[in-house]
């Protein structure tokens, strides 16, 4: 794997570095460094299904989930406190 160097631009008028701790920095630039060459590749992977459905192809999905996809099946009702999602506003 290839490390890239990675900068992180803050704005310090913001308070951000209250937010973003030294330690809290180098963990995203350790993520980035370690996720960065696989998200690029999937990144090109969804360009290219994109193009192939925009040229009218369709998805191909896995045999064994056909009864999920097909099947009938339902849910329980939601709980009340997800039903209504309004926010609470004092």
């Amino acid at each position: 794997m290839i490390m890239n160097q990675t900068t992180v631009q803050i704005n310090h008028e913001n308070q951000f570095n209250e937010i973003l701790t030294p330690q809290a920095l180098e963990f995203l630039e350790k993520l980035h460094n370690y996720f960065e060459e696989r998200r690029k590749n999937l990144l090109e992977i969804r360009q290219q299904i994109q193009e192939k459905l925009n040229e009218g192809k369709q998805l191909q999905f896995l045999s064994e989930t056909k009864q999920v996809r097909e099947g009938n099946w339902t849910i329980d009702q939601l709980p009340r406190d997800l039903r209504d999602r309004s926010p609470n506003v004092p």
